[in-house]
């Protein structure tokens, strides 16, 4: 094992799937405010990230999503990303509201909201999404797994990101991104032996987000094991980059 690089900058542009700003009940913790994710992003030489706010996650969406917009107001490093519940929340003024605030992308958390995941509760909100192009991340914890793939190949042109895959799912993550292309992977969590080089063969270089899930975990590390790996600059910038910007643009299906 070669030495560690303690002044470590990627060499390519950074664009963070995954972080959170706000306080959960259930934790405590001393970096998840929208100055200390600045403060870490600059450390680690992190120039853009996407964030949902903990409150809209774990108490209410309007409001939470209201907050992050006040606090991202003129912010042109961190893009806000609306948390959503596709069981009570009203469809039509939500999309005026992504609309009016020019967010492009969703997040939802079924298991945290207590709602099923099955066509008959979401199916409307998913021909929304699949109507405006607008990708949808969904942790993986949250949603059975027969639910997720029955669901999700209904529609298929709905692009989903699962995020926060941890390695203990790879069992039943690689045969999913083999039968259902729409789905992409972000790898905050994804720590295993040849890991990105087992996605890659898998499921391709394009369908592969570096994210963080910061401030659960730190930034660095995963940014790390990408940046000292064997990628070549092209498919380090994709994964690190350039796929989100894809998706967030509509361009991937």
């Amino acid at each position: 094992m070669g030495a560690i690089d303690l002044n470590f900058r990627p060499s390519v542009p950074v664009f963070d799937a995954n972080i959170a700003l706000g306080r959960h009940n259930k934790r405590v913790l001393t970096s998840d405010s929208l100055a200390q994710a600045e403060i870490e992003m600059d450390r680690i030489g992190v120039g853009r990230a996407l964030a949902y706010s903990m409150h809209a996650a774990v108490f209410d969406t309007e409001d939470g999503n209201e907050y992050l917009m006040d606090i991202l107001s003129g912010n042109s490093s961190i893009e806000p990303q609306f948390v959503c519940n596709f069981a009570t929340d009203n469809l039509n003024r939500f999309a005026d509201e992504i609309e009016k605030s020019d967010v492009r992308s969703l997040r939802i958390l079924p298991n945290t909201q207590g709602y099923p995941f099955v066509d008959w509760i979401i199916g409307e909100w998913m021909e929304w999404l699949s109507s405006t192009s607008t990708p949808l991340w969904i942790p993986s914890n949250e949603v059975p797994v027969e639910q997720l793939y029955n669901t999700l190949k209904k529609f298929p042109d709905v692009n989903v990101v699962l995020s926060e895959v941890h390695y203990v799912s790879v069992p039943w993550v690689l045969p999913m991104l083999k039968k259902l292309h729409q789905v992409n992977i972000e790898i905050s969590r994804f720590v295993i032996p040849d890991g990105i080089s087992t996605l890659i063969d898998t499921a391709g270089s394009n369908r592969i987000l570096f994210g963080s899930r910061f401030p659960d975990s730190p930034i660095g590390p995963q940014l790390y094991n990408l940046e000292k790996s064997i990628l070549n600059k092209e498919i380090l910038s994709a994964i690190c980059s350039g796929n989100l910007k894809m998706l967030l643009n509509g361009s991937k299906s």
